[in-house]
C-alpha cells in the first residue's frame, strides 16, 4: 500500500505522469497541475487497480478538467473517495460530474465544496443521484445554491436511502435544513443535530421539525445564532407535542419575543423527555417571563432553563418566583443579564433545588436588597451551601438584614463574603446578631464597605464570644484607631482556641 500526500508543492503535469500505478491513496491538492496533468490523472483512474483515494481540492480546476476526471470514473471500479472542492468547476463541471454518477457504482464520498456550481449544477448533480446506490457522503458547500434549487433536492432525494450526510452550508437558509432531513431519514442513528450559525430562518424551520416528528434518535438540537422568530418556534413546538426523545434543544440569539415562548411552553407542558432549555439572548421580555412562570410551574422534567439577557425586568422576575415556588425539579435558572432582581431570582430557584450545590458566587450582579431577599427566604432552609460570595453588589443595610435573619436558622454555610455592599453601622449590627449565635460560620468578608466606629464596636462585642470565626475582613472601612482598638480588644477575650484568629483591618493582618 502506497500513500503520497503531495498537498501544496509545485507539482505539475509531468510530475503527476510519474505517481505510479499502484498508489492507493493520492492527496495532490494546492498543486497547479493543469489540464495535462488531469489528463494523465485520468489515465490512472482508467488503470489503476488500487487507488481508492483521491484529493485535488484547490487545484484551479475547471470544467474541461473535470469531463476528463468524470469519463475515467465510469469505468473505474476502485475509487471510494474523491475531493474536487475549492476549484472553479461550475455547473458544466457539476454535469459531468452527474453523468458519472449515473453508473459509478463504488464511489462513496464526493466532496464539491466552493465550485460556484449553482442551481443548474445541483439539479446535474441530483439527476445522477437518481439510480445510485453507493454514495453516503455529498459536501456542496458554498455553491451560490437559491431558494430555487430546494425544492428540486426535496423531490430528487425523497426516495434516496444511501445518502447519510449531506452537507449544504453556506448556501441559501433551506439549503442546510434540507441537508440534514436527508440525513435524518436516512441514518436512524444519529442523535445530535449541530445547525448553529447557519442563517436559518423561520421558513426552514419546517424541515427540522419534520425530523422532530419522525425521529426515534435524535437528543440534542443546536439552533443558536440563526434568526428563527416566533414563527420558526411555532414549527418546532408543534413537533415536540408529538416527540418523546429530545432532551436538549438550544435557541439562543433566535429574535425570539413573548409569542415564541408562548408556543414553546403550551408544547411543553405535556413533553416528559426535555430537561434543557436554552434560549439566552432572545427578547421575550416581562411577558414571556409569566409565559413560562405559568406554563412550566409543575412541569416534572426541565431541569435546566437558560433565560440570560432577555430583557426581563422586576415584574418578570417576581413572576418567575411565584410560578416556581412549589418546582422542585428546576436546578439551574440562568437570569444573568437582566434585571438585578432576576438573577437572585435564578439563584433562589437553584438553592432551593440543586442537593449538591456547595458554592453560590453572586458577585458584581447589581442585587438589590429585595433581590437579596429571595435568596435569603431559600437560605434559611439550605442544607448544603458552605461559601457564598455577594461583593460588589448593592446590597446596603437592610439587604444584610434579610441575610442576617436567615443565617440565624442557617447551620451549614462556612464562608460569606459580603464586602462592596454599601454596608453601614445598622447592617454591621445584623450581622454581629448572627455572629452572636451562629457557629459555623468561619470566614466572613466586610471590607471596602461603610461601617464606622460603633459598627466595629458592634463586632468586637459580639466577637468576644463567638467561638466559630477565624477570618474577619475589614479593610477600607470608615471606622478609624478608636474602631480598630475595639476589634483588636475583643481577640484577647475571644476564645477561638489554638486554630487562631485573622483579622485583616486595615491594610495589615492581625493574628492570634
Amino acid at each position: 500500500m502506497i500513500t503520497w500526500n503531495l498537498t501544496y508543492n509545485k507539482i505539475g503535469p509531468i510530475g503527476v505522469f510519474y505517481l505510479g500505478e499502484t498508489v492507493t491513496t493520492l492527496n495532490i491538492s494546492g498543486n497547479n497541475i493543469k489540464d495535462k496533468g488531469v489528463e494523465y490523472l485520468a489515465d490512472i483512474l482508467r488503470c489503476n487497480k488500487t487507488l481508492t483515494t483521491l484529493s485535488l481540492s484547490d487545484c484551479g480546476l475547471e470544467a474541461s478538467c473535470t469531463q476528463r476526471l468524470a469519463d475515467a470514473l465510469r469505468t473505474n471500479n476502485t475509487l471510494i473517495f474523491l475531493n474536487l472542492s475549492y476549484n472553479q468547476i461550475g455547473p458544466r463541471g457539476a454535469q459531468y460530474v452527474g453523468d458519472a454518477l449515473q453508473n459509478n457504482s463504488t464511489l462513496t464520498t464526493l466532496y464539491l465544496g466552493n465550485n460556484r456550481i449553482r442551481d443548474p449544477g445541483v439539479q446535474f448533480i441530483l439527476n445522477g443521484l437518481r439510480n445510485n446506490k453507493t454514495l453516503s457522503i455529498l459536501d456542496l458547500r458554498h455553491n451560490g445554491i437559491g431558494s430555487r434549487a430546494v425544492a428540486n433536492i426535496v423531490d430528487e432525494l425523497q426516495n434516496n436511502t444511501t445518502l447519510k450526510q449531506f452537507e449544504l452550508s453556506g448556501n441559501h437558509g433551506d439549503c442546510v435544513a434540507i441537508g440534514v432531513t436527508v440525513q435524518f431519514r436516512n441514518d436512524r442513528t444519529l442523535t445530535t443535530l449541530d445547525l448553529r450559525q447557519n442563517q436559518i430562518e423561520s421558513t426552514s424551520v419546517k424541515y427540522i421539525a419534520d425530523i422532530i416528528r419522525t425521529t426515534t434518535s435524535l437528543t440534542t438540537l443546536d439552533l443558536d445564532f440563526n434568526t428563527i422568530r416566533d414563527d420558526g418556534v411555532k414549527y418546532l413546538a408543534d413537533a415536540l407535542q408529538i416527540n418523546e426523545t429530545l432532551i436538549t434543544l438550544c435557541l439562543s440569539r433566535n429574535e425570539i419575543e413573548h409569542c415564541g415562548v408562548h408556543y414553546l411552553v403550551d408544547a411543553l407542558k405535556n413533553n416528559t423527555t426535555l430537561t434543557t432549555l436554552i434560549l439566552c439572548g432572545n427578547k421575550i421580555g416581562d411577558i414571556g417571563a409569566k409565559y413560562i412562570s405559568e406554563g412550566l410551574r409543575n412541569h416534572q422534567t426541565l431541569t435546566v432553563l437558560n433565560l440570560k439577557d432577555n430583557q426581563i425586568g422586576s415584574i418578570g422576575a417576581q413572576n418567575l418566583v411565584e410560578g416556581f415556588h412549589d418546582n422542585i425539579t428546576l436546578k439551574q435558572l440562568e437570569l444573568f443579564g437582566n434585571h438585578g432582581e432576576c438573577i437572585a431570582v435564578g439563584a433562589a430557584v437553584g438553592l432551593r433545588n440543586d442537593k449538591i450545590l456547595t458554592t453560590l458566587d453572586l458577585s458584581q450582579n447589581d442585587i438589590s436588597p429585595r433581590g437579596i431577599q429571595y435568596v435569603a427566604d431559600v437560605l434559611r432552609k439550605n442544607s448544603t451551601i458552605t461559601t457564598l460570595i455577594l461583593t460588589h453588589n448593592q446590597l446596603r443595610d437592610s439587604g444584610v438584614h434579610c441575610l442576617a435573619v436567615a443565617l440565624k436558622d442557617n447551620s451549614t454555610l462556612v464562608k460569606l463574603h459580603i464586602g462592596n455592599n454599601q454596608v453601614e453601622d445598622t447592617g454591621a449590627y445584623d450581622i454581629a446578631s448572627v455572629l452572636r449565635v451562629n457557629t459555623t460560620l468561619t470566614e466572613l468578608g466586610l471590607q471596602t464597605n461603610k461601617i464606622s466606629d460603633q459598627g466595629a464596636l458592634y463586632l468586637a462585642v459580639a466577637l468576644i464570644h463567638n467561638k466559630g470565626l477565624q477570618s474577619l475582613y475589614l479593610q477600607q472601612n470608615a471606622f478609624g484607631v478608636v474602631g480598630g482598638q475595639h476589634l483588636v480588644g475583643s481577640l484577647r477575650s475571644n476564645t477561638v482556641g489554638s486554630s487562631g484568629f485573622t483579622y485583616v483591618i486595615y491594610d495589615f493582618v492581625v493574628t492570634t
